[in-house]
This record gives structure tokens, sequence and C-alpha cells, in this order.
């Protein structure tokens, strides 16, 4: 709904956030402890403990900024602040404490080229003793991925509505565990655990394997990684305002462009009154880059447009040169509100960023499509253009279920498995199973067909 009266609006929506809060509050408390409830039984059935986590460590790989040589990925793992790793061997160039929030983390960096030459696209690490394979798909190829948004389960402020019904903390890191073998990359489009503190998202994190965390990653920030409630109305001083989100994932963003060590941007303090609106600075939430013969493009809806403007036609230019066979446009938030600008929630953007040189010429093929979050369903929301994956367990829709794209043979696909929804349907144990033992891309038979059209990669765009 859009008022015509502004003060009557933020009036109302502060009165509404208040609402929601006490209802969460109330409403969830059982629900919540069924959660926690379960998230233990899971840890101690899988004995993946903070100490014993699924994998040795904590790693991230996230494409480079598609302004750089192509191939190119940050490495990254996070410690405990008290356990960091010796790093003796110098391989990573950025080595410090999380600033601002999470100071109980650590964080290590490094950018390296994993593709070497037009033949060898997988590089082998060694990282405190665990070995660590990384493969970057050759530019060109076709790839597969999951894109999921709004994950959630137990101890999350505003509470997990479908969390213990659809046993989201089990299920989804077992899903998608099964499913790293058939996949280049993996990604999560903001309220990232609806974490202020940055448990939850270690929690979720100790029971991921080795192989996935070894996978391309991306992901942007949404309202609830900023405002743990949600809303910069109801800010709160120990909001995170992006700063755990930026750190603990690493995504190699417009910040570190030109500077491959100080790779983040922290002018904006967020204890510092004077800077407003507290938020970490814009450019780390900004990146564009391929994999294979996808491009992406990914932002944060929480700053204007006029600001994030210049990076939008950067993106579609480096489209142009680049020539992606199709490209998504990544965000959130799918309207503005709660934190988002006027103009800058998905589709606004995909409207807006459709007609610049680069995105334009994509268009026109039709291999420009826009994914989101935020409004809790999985679903088409534009045919053959907009997706919404953001069915993960928070109120709303009431589906949980596994987004799946693949561009291999000439085509873009996205398949949608789904696991549980509230008219009864669990296909938990046939889906996980068909992953395991075929691997994703062959399950899909048990999904439903979002996307399935051809690639014009005939040298149109050129």
């Amino acid at each position: 709904m859009k008022f015509q009266n502004r003060p009557m609006c933020v009036l109302l929506l502060a009165l509404s956030s208040i609402i929601v809060v006490f209802v969460a509050g109330t409403s969830n408390s059982e629900n919540n402890k069924i959660l926690s409830d379960l998230v233990e039984r899971v840890i101690k059935e899988r004995g993946t403990t903070s100490s014993n986590p699924a994998s040795p460590i904590d790693l991230r790989v996230t494409p480079g900024l598609g302004s750089k040589k192509y191939g190119s990925a940050r490495i990254s793992v996070i410690t405990n602040a008290a356990n960091v790793l010796k790093n003796d061997n110098e391989f990573f160039s950025y080595n410090k404490p999380f600033q601002y929030r999470w100071k109980d983390k650590f964080l290590h960096s490094t950018f390296q080229d994993i593709i070497t030459n037009k033949n060898s696209n997988t590089k082998k690490f060694n990282i405190n003793g665990t070995s660590v394979t990384v493969n970057y798909p050759l530019e060109g190829a076709g790839v597969r991925g999951i894109i999921i948004a709004d994950p959630c389960f137990h101890g999350a402020y505003m509470g997990c509505s479908f969390g213990g019904k659809f046993q989201t903390f089990e299920r989804s890191t077992a899903l998608l565990n099964a499913g790293a073998k058939d996949i280049d990359y993996y990604m999560i489009l903001g309220d990232n655990f609806y974490d202020r503190f940055g448990n939850l998202s270690s929690i979720w994190y100790d029971q991921i394997t080795l192989e996935l965390k070894s996978k391309l990653f991306a992901t942007v920030a949404g309202n609830h990684d900023y405002w743990s409630v949600g809303t910069p109305i109801l800010s709160s001083k120990q909001d995170q305002f992006g700063n755990g989100h930026m750190q603990f994932y690493s995504m190699d963003s417009i910040a570190s462009k030109n500077n491959n060590v100080e790779f983040l941007n922290f002018t904006v303090n967020p204890d510092v009154a004077e800077t407003g609106h507290r938020m970490a600075a814009m450019e780390n939430f900004f990146s564009y880059f391929k994999i294979g013969n996808a491009g992406f493009l990914l932002y944060s809806g929480g700053y204007t447009y006029q600001d994030t403007k210049k990076y939008f036609l950067e993106g579609c230019e480096y489209f142009k040169t680049s020539k992606p066979d199709v490209a998504f446009i990544l965000g959130h938030w799918n309207d503005a509100g709660l934190g988002c600008s006027d103009q800058m929630d998905v589709p606004a953007v995909y409207n807006e960023i459709k007609s610049m040189d680069g995105c334009k010429q994509l268009d026109q093929t039709n291999s420009l499509k826009y994914v989101m979050g935020h409004t809790h369903c999985n679903k088409v929301v534009e045919k053959d253009k907009g997706f919404m994956v953001a069915g993960q367990g928070m109120e709303g829709c009431g589906n949980f279920g596994i987004p799946f794209i693949d561009t291999r043979s000439n085509r873009v696909e996205i398949i949608y498995y789904n696991v549980q929804d509230l008219t009864g349907v669990d296909k938990y144990d046939v889906v996980l199973n068909c992953f395991k033992t075929k691997g994703i891309s062959n399950c899909k038979d048990l999904g439903t067909v979002w996307l399935n059209h051809t690639l014009q990669n005939d040298g149109v765009r050129l």
C-alpha cells in the first residue's frame, strides 16, 4: 500500500512494526523453544558443534569484482578472535579482528587468481593444514547454482514462523550440502539468519561442509542485516548496520576496486552519532562479475538510486564488454519501504537499468533476469523475468524449497524443488535422496519449471 501523506506513512509503519515486535515476542516464544530443541537435537546427532564443525575451516570463496581479471576470487576464513590462524606462509594479506560489530570474530582474507590459463580452472590451497580445492568455471561455460533468501531458524529477534514446522535448520543445511557436488555457486539474498550478534550465522555455517564452502559464494544485504527489527525507524545501537554481514561474507565488492588488501570500507562508524544513517558504506554491498556464461549484478536497496546509479552504469558496461549469455540482477527488497529507498527495490531497479547500455542489449534478447527475497515466498513474480526465493522459514506464503539455476546446453533453466508447504506436501526425504545419489541437476523431474528458454549467444550483443 502506498500513502500520499508521507508523515502518516512513517507513523503507521512505526506503529505496525511495534505491533509486529510485540506479537513476535509473545506468539513465537513457544515456537522458538521448539526450534531451539530441534537445533540442539540436530547438532547433537551430527556432532557438529562450534569445536567440531562440519568443515575444519569456515571458508568463503567470493568471485572477484568484474573489473578485475576473470577467474579471480577472494579466499577468506573466519575464526574466533581468540583462536586466529597462524598464517606462517603469509598466505593471507588481510588479518584483522572484525571491526565495529561481531568483534568475537577474526577475518583472514587474500585475493587469488584461480584461472591461470585457458585450460586450467582449478587451484589447490593448503590453509592451516586443510587442503582446499577451488574451481572457477571457464569463461563462457554453462554453470549451475542455488539461490535462496531470508533463511531463518531459531533465535532471530523477529522469530521464525515456519522454522519448526519445516525443520529449516536441519533440512536447509542438509539439502545444500547434498547439492554441493553438482553446483558451481550458491548465494543468499539478504536477511541472512536475522542475525544481530553473529551467533546464528556461525551456528548455521558450522553445519556446512568444506565441499560446499569451497564453491563460489555471493550475497546481498537485506533490511534485517542492517536493523535487527527490520526498519531504520526502530533501529537500535546494538544493530549491526551491515558491518557483521560485510565481514562475515567477505564479498569482493566495489570497495575493493583499487585495493585487494584493504578491501572493505570502514569509513562509517556506526557508534558515532554524527554519521547519521549509521549504515556501513554503500560500496561494500555492490558487486558484479561473471561465472561461466552467466553475469551477476548484486546491490543493496538500502541506499539511494542517485548514489548507486554510477555503479549500475558500471555494471551494465561490464556486461557489454564481458558478454554473458544471461545476466541476473540480484537484490533483497521486492518493494520499497522498511529501509529500501524509492527506485531501489529489485523490480524497480530492473526497470531502470534495462535501458542502460550493456543491460539493454541483454534485455532485448530476453536475457536479463532478476531474483530477490524480502517477501517470504518462493514463486515466479514476472513470467520469464522475475523470481522470488525467500520461502526459507519466515512467515509468508508458507512454502519451503530450493531454487536451482542451470545455464548449460545453451539454455537457462530455473527449477524449483518444493520441499514442504502448508498444504501438507513433504518431499524432503525424496528430494534429499535424489540430490545425494543423482546430483541436483539430475532431479528435475521432482521440481517445478520456473524458467526454460534458449540462450541467444550468437553475437547479437556485440
